[in-house]
């Protein structure tokens, strides 16, 4: 072999090198094509749109603009079926929750059964906020292109039918109502099949693997869910104070969760003390209802 080709053989093994080592910069493993900018930028999830008036849990149109003109820029919404199958905005179908935030009153037998869409849609938040289904939201937003939306479904065991069904309609929502935002939709996981139920609708550019689902679940394994979220991807990793203190207690939330550049955030913090005291145990974020720098 001549000298000109072992020099440029040896400049492509540089340029070779140089761009793995560029590959594996940042997160320090493959992201799949995922983008988690938004985590540089963001302590703050703001959480079902955030406190309005002293109030939680509204996913309204007016906690939203309220909290806009706060500074957030990440809002996490519930999401649930309607009798009828239109996707609106609500934590839950509770007998208890309707009462208090929509001032509905039922039998006691039909707890947790969806109302209709007209029902949701027709009824005041407190008396005055505004309801939404997802499609009032997806036309609210986009206007506000600068936000990124992470979904709450809370999906288990007695519900996965429902993850592929409500996902389309998300996708399509957006897809007419708002194409520029689909990059900017987090989805939340809660099992590892999730995961695949959700890329084969759309390859969203980020996920939050959330553990919540795990609270009752003996056999939770976190390293193996660390691997997991690690072997696909998924840079953020969602606790509450109790997982987050047993994981301290066995040596992975350093050791483990930390060290393989996993983001820990923990819901829901209000207070300042306790958000100030998570950030010395080694916490980046927080889902909150109030809470902003």
């Amino acid at each position: 072999m001549s000298r000109l080709s072992n020099k440029i053989l040896a400049a492509g093994v540089l340029i070779l090198s140089l761009f793995a080592g560029l590959v594996g910069c940042g997160a320090g493993f493959d992201t799949k094509g995922m983008d988690y900018k938004w985590v540089k930028q963001n302590r703050y999830i703001c959480h079902a749109l955030g406190e309005i008036d002293g109030y939680s849990y509204t996913n309204s149109k007016e906690a939203f603009l309220e909290n806009y003109k706060k500074g957030y820029r990440v809002f996490e919404i519930d999401l649930k079926l309607t009798s009828d199958d239109e996707l609106v905005m609500i934590h839950s179908w509770r007998n208890r929750d309707l009462r208090k935030l929509l001032g509905i009153e039922r039998e006691k037998e039909e707890n947790k059964q969806p109302l209709s869409y007209e029902e949701f849609i027709s009824a005041k938040i407190y008396g005055k906020y505004t309801t939404m289904s997802f499609k009032d939201f997806a036309e609210l937003i986009k206007d506000y292109p600068d936000i990124y939306v992470v979904l709450d479904g809370k999906y288990g065991e007695d519900n996965k039918e429902e993850v592929p069904i409500e996902y389309k309609k998300i996708y399509n929502i957006l897809s007419e109502s708002a194409p520029e935002l689909l990059d900017h939709i987090i989805p939340q996981i809660y099992y590892e099949e999730m995961l695949e139920q959700i890329m084969d609708v759309y390859k969203w550019k980020s996920v939050i693997y959330t553990w919540y689902g795990f609270d009752n679940d003996p056999d939770f394994d976190a390293k193996k869910e660390i691997d997991f979220a690690v072997r696909n991807g998924i840079e953020v990793i969602t606790l509450n104070e109790g997982r987050l203190e047993n994981l301290e207690n066995e040596g992975i939330f350093k050791e483990e969760l930390l060290k393989r550049k996993l983001v820990p955030y923990v819901h829901t913090i209000n207070d300042s003390t306790i958000r100030d005291e998570l950030k010395e145990r080694g916490v980046y974020g927080f889902y909150t209802d109030n809470l902003f720098d």
